[in-house]
């Protein structure tokens, strides 16, 4: 898929990706074209077997509250196994997830297993990822290399929901979940071919807890707070899309188009990151998001409006991670790739987590769901000017590690 994508684009790509970064880039495109086939639907199900806007939110607070706590411990696993064994563990802590989800109209307590199994599932895969991005790609030319990636990813979200609504129409939830769970372990081949890197003097738990409060850190942790839109844009965002296309085949297919107009300006913006200042790109996409979700709040429905909103946020949304995540991957060669992993996730966690808490109390003062839908997209809002705090890291030295 990348070789056939670098032929038609060779001046958008990376010119020499490593081997290890083009197995990544097939890990990648494997897993999100199963993880868009249903992530899109996931909070649909949970709305259509009906929990609320609030017990929502809970759910996926419970998730961000785990996954903060576990986070170290999920660093340090990667260490000590290797970070592609962690990466194939999470996928079976995936799977559960899904199944525990699909249970749930015969066993209604799984509700309260499914955010743990997120949870695990998030500690052991995230870490290990963003540490073996950190290590495979090349400095000069990383922003294309992140645009490479998040493009592979774009192919595979345009076919992810098409593939997922077309299963839900004819088959149900039950046979996608399984699909999706052999696809999962799937993804996982192409980093089996890699040497298993470990980490060999691996942070103790309470020292990654430290990073958060590290004085140096907190800017950047605030920028990642800024993180608390995604959970907007990936859990409330598709049930509004789904009060005007209740129909999973049409929404996939609304989605899947939105995403293929944002798929090229992708490239662009990655080769515009490597050259132009990258807090410069990074502003600058922050706001556009910013004015984004402000529309939101106010559009009336029409499936071509929310056609548009969907494409120009997702642009948004590109052009500010291929700078942030290329200052975050710099930031962990200059520290320890798996303990800025670790950081980087546990700060865009807690931003989640304090956004989700704020939902529950708007969904208790909101005079009407519509509403509540409104302030949940002006709480983005505010949220993704949090983006543009971020800044290059400085000259530091690797941290020492006890």
């Amino acid at each position: 898929m990348f070789t056939r994508f670098r032929a038609l684009l060779p001046h958008y790509f990376s010119k020499h990706p490593s081997h290890e970064l083009k197995e990544l880039y097939f890990s990648v495109g494997i897993m999100d074209f199963a993880t868009s086939a249903v992530a899109l639907f996931e909070p649909i199900y949970l709305w259509t077997r009906g929990y609320s806007f609030a017990q929502i939110a809970a759910f996926y607070g419970a998730v961000y509250l785990l996954y903060t706590i576990l986070l170290p411990l999920g660093g340090r696993i990667a260490a000590r196994f290797g970070f592609e064994h962690s990466i194939l563990t999470s996928q079976f802590a995936f799977i559960a997830y899904y199944i525990a989800l699909f249970a749930l109209p015969q066993f209604s307590w799984l509700i309260y297993v499914a955010p743990l199994l997120f949870a695990i599932q998030k500690s052991l895969y995230w870490p290990a990822y963003h540490a073996d991005f950190t290590i495979f790609s090349a400095r000069e030319q990383r922003g294309q290399e992140i645009s490479g990636i998040l493009t592979v990813s774009a192919v595979a979200t345009i076919l992810g929901p098409i593939f997922g609504g077309l299963i839900l129409n004819t088959l149900g939830f039950g046979p996608l979940f399984l699909i999706v769970a052999a696809l999962f372990l799937a993804s996982t081949r192409p980093l089996l071919k890699l040497k298993e890197i470990h980490d060999p003097a691996p942070f103790t738990y309470s020292k990654y807890w430290k990073l958060l409060w590290k004085p140096s850190h907190r800017r950047s942790a605030l920028a990642y707070f800024g993180y608390a839109e995604e959970l907007v844009a990936l859990v409330f965002w598709p049930i509004f899309l789904y009060f005007t296309v209740s129909k999973y085949s049409e929404l996939g297919l609304l989605i899947g188009a939105a995403t293929f107009v944002t798929m090229l300006l992708v490239l662009g913006i990655g080769k515009l990151t490597d050259r132009a200042p990258q807090s410069g790109v990074l502003t600058f996409g922050s706001i556009a998001m910013s004015i984004v979700w402000l529309v939101r709040t106010a559009v009336t429905l029409t499936p071509f409006r929310l056609f548009l909103l969907d494409a120009v946020g997702r642009t948004g949304k590109n052009t500010v991670t291929v700078p942030l995540m290329s200052m975050t991957y710099e930031h962990g060669i200059r520290e320890d790739p798996l303990a800025i992993a670790v950081y980087f996730e546990q700060s865009l966690a807690i931003g989640k987590l304090l956004i989700c808490a704020v939902l529950i109390g708007v969904a208790a003062i909101a005079p009407s769901t519509t509403a509540a839908f409104q302030l949940a997209f002006f709480l983005a809002a505010l949220a993704s000017l949090l983006y543009r705090l971020l800044t290059p890291p400085g000259p530091l030295g690797m941290l020492h590690k006890t």
